[in-house]
């Protein structure tokens, strides 16, 4: 597993967020991450989304983050469990240039004056 005590830049040059972080494999066109904390996970997805949004190259990246939190199981360097295939299902909810959280993670991150929601819901269905 990486460690990564810097992640990628941002517009404001901003490493606070990625403090705690690591990625646990890569999985197809994306990551799976694990960050110490929930508002930290929110700051880098909120990094990450301006600065792709800044991008002014053709063809435009545009990305799509899902976020959920809990403990992970880690095996030979790989995330797995219920956590893991909760967050993929967040993942899959959302659309190009948008963040998308768990009832769970907007939970843990309260009010926080840094981020703002939308009311938009999507229930998930457990198979």
């Amino acid at each position: 597993m990486e460690q990564g005590c810097e992640g990628p830049p941002d517009p404001d040059h901003n490493r606070e967020p990625w403090r705690g972080w690591s990625i646990g494999q890569d999985i197809g066109d994306g990551t799976l991450s694990a960050f110490s904390s929930a508002s930290g996970a929110m700051k880098a997805a909120l990094s990450i989304h301006r600065t792709f949004a800044a991008q002014d190259t053709d063809p435009r990246l545009r990305v799509r983050i899902g976020i959920h939190t809990g403990d992970v199981v880690q095996s030979g360097g790989e995330f797995l469990g219920g956590v893991v295939n909760k967050t993929a299902r967040v993942a899959a909810t959302t659309t190009p240039d948008e963040i998308r959280v768990s009832k769970a993670m907007r939970v843990m991150v309260g009010t926080a004056p840094e981020f703002a929601f939308t009311d938009l819901v999507h229930r998930l269905k457990w198979c």
